[in-house]
């Protein structure tokens, strides 16, 4: 082994370092991989000499900062912190550390990350001692957090365009509130994130937004409006012509954020390719919320309701979320994938497709119009797998004309997961009932079960099949419990609770009911 060439060593030293998880901003800086050095002088003189290995500063470590600098010469530092920790006790030294970096060593950096900015001023006594320096190695600048005052704002993009120069290199630029559209930093971008947590921040002209996005061409993921209204709302005019349309050929994903006016807007002045994962956020205000405009432009980009053009894609599986927000107003979230999930658990998988629209109106009828319209609107024809949920299990949220209406003509559709109050719905005839390990939602409790059941057996409405899986504390009693209230009842007769667990709860001595 000591015959590998230092380039193997140096990968394998990388791998090592990259696996015992160098560095998270859940818990810092880990060192443990520098146990490597101590096996013998020769992997010791190895390590030193690979300069890659000591590029990525631990600043929750001062002392190490110096040497590290040292270590990695002249190789691309990565730069990777919390902001909100510098001003925690004791931590001076690393505000000290940071600063230091960037006075001195911003010309190495190749990427900056800075969480947690929650006061403004924080940036701006980090860079404004920063003389102009040139970054040609800067690759990446993201630059998170909620300033926790209106009176804090500071422009982030006008204190990084003051302390760097040279940054043709710069393609993926997360910022928080700005008003700087015009700036070079924009230039040639492939990532783009603004957020804005403000509600004083100036919203850009039509012009200054469309042109940042022209200076773009290469774009790939653009996610704009986080937290608050940054997008320009439509004016009035004749509709875009070719001309003034920006076209985006490379955009893989699409976050949006605003009102709908807003949104439709943007959606109105770009072209992207119909691969590009889209996520859309809706405001509505007022009394008499409006998502005709908003469905019309969906059906544009699937104008077959059938395949998403281009590709042929479908969906497969959805997600339904109906929920309150406040005390009057009320959510419509739709998440949908392009394959047939086989788990009765949300996929991992980052949707194709997710909207959310929501208003402010003290009942559920535009509810159930939007999931209709929405749901008629997009490629659902194929439609393997539904998740159907609400939050609550004290009201029906969906009725069930709406859901009929919406999935009914779907003969593909095999699965429907239902959580919260649904189990009411008069069409259900049969049903799978699973205590996964892990859910999504709040799981839902058997007591609950069996007082739904036992309501639909007294309205005449009896289960006419139910499966037990997994379930945690039931028993043969419980069983005979449901089996009054449902026609047939079948058990895996699984107990999922270890034998400590049982005791512990005391198990045997209680009823689920």
């Amino acid at each position: 082994m000591s015959k590998l060439p230092l380039e193997l060593f140096s990968a394998i030293f990388s791998i090592f370092q990259r696996e015992t998880g160098a560095w998270s901003f859940e818990r810092g800086s880990n060192l443990e991989w520098i146990k490597v050095t101590h096996i013998c002088r020769k992997w010791r003189e190895m390590a030193i000499n690979s300069p890659n290995l000591w590029t990525r500063i631990p600043f929750d470590r001062p002392r190490w900062t110096t040497e590290m600098l040292t270590r990695s010469r002249t190789d691309t530092l990565i730069v990777n912190d919390h902001l909100d920790s510098l001003y925690s006790k004791n931590q001076a030294s690393k505000f000290e550390a940071l600063k230091a970096v960037f006075q001195c060593h911003l010309s190495r950096v190749g990427e900056i990350t800075l969480r947690g900015a929650s006061r403004a001023k924080q940036l701006q006594f980090l860079l404004q001692d920063v003389p102009p320096t040139s970054v040609p190695r800067l690759q990446s600048i993201s630059i998170s957090g909620r300033p926790s005052k209106t009176s804090d704002f500071v422009d982030t993009i006008t204190l990084l365009e003051n302390s760097m120069n040279n940054t043709d290199r710069l393609r993926k630029l997360e910022v928080l509130n700005t008003v700087r559209w015009d700036s070079r930093l924009l230039n040639n971008l492939t990532h783009l994130t603004i957020s804005n947590d403000l509600q004083n921040v100036v919203k850009p002209s039509q012009a200054q937004f469309f042109n940042a996005l022209r200076r773009m061409p290469s774009l790939q993921q653009l996610r704009h409006g986080l937290h608050g209204s940054t997008i320009p709302e439509y004016t009035g005019g004749s509709p875009p012509t070719p001309t003034n349309v920006v076209h985006l050929h490379d955009l893989e994903s699409l976050y949006l954020s605003d009102t709908t006016a807003a949104i439709l807007n943007v959606l109105d002045h770009i072209r992207f390719p119909p691969t590009a994962a889209l996520d859309l956020s809706c405001t509505e205000k007022g009394s008499n919320p409006d998502f005709s405009s908003f469905v019309t432009k969906l059906q544009q980009f699937y104008p077959n309701s059938h395949a998403i053009p281009g590709e042929g894609a479908v969906i497969r599986s959805m997600c339904v979320i109906g929920d309150r927000t406040g005390t009057t107003g009320w959510s419509f979230e739709l998440l949908a994938w392009s394959f047939v999930s086989t788990s009765p658990l949300l996929p991992k998988t980052p949707p194709l497709l997710r909207l959310v629209l929501s208003w402010d109106y003290p009942n559920n009828t535009i509810l159930n119009k939007v999931m209709v319209d929405v749901c008629h609107a997009l490629p659902c024809r194929d439609l393997a797998v539904l998740y159907f949920t609400t939050a609550s299990y004290s009201e029906t949220v969906f009725n069930s004309k709406a859901f009929v209406d919406a999935f009914g003509s779907f003969s593909n559709l095999h699965s429907v997961y239902l959580v919260g109050n649904e189990l009411l719905k008069p069409f259900l005839r049969a049903l799978i009932y699973q205590e996964p390990a892990e859910c999504h939602f709040k799981a839902f409790p058997l007591k609950v079960l069996y007082k739904r059941l036992k309501q639909r057996s007294a309205l005449g409405r009896r289960l006419e099949g139910l499966e037990l899986r997994e379930c945690r504390y039931l028993d043969r009693n419980g069983v005979a419990l449901l089996k009054e209230h449902v026609v047939n009842v079948t058990w895996d007769g699984s107990d999922v609770v270890s034998s400590e667990e049982e005791e512990y709860q005391g198990y045997r001595n209680r009823s689920p009911y």
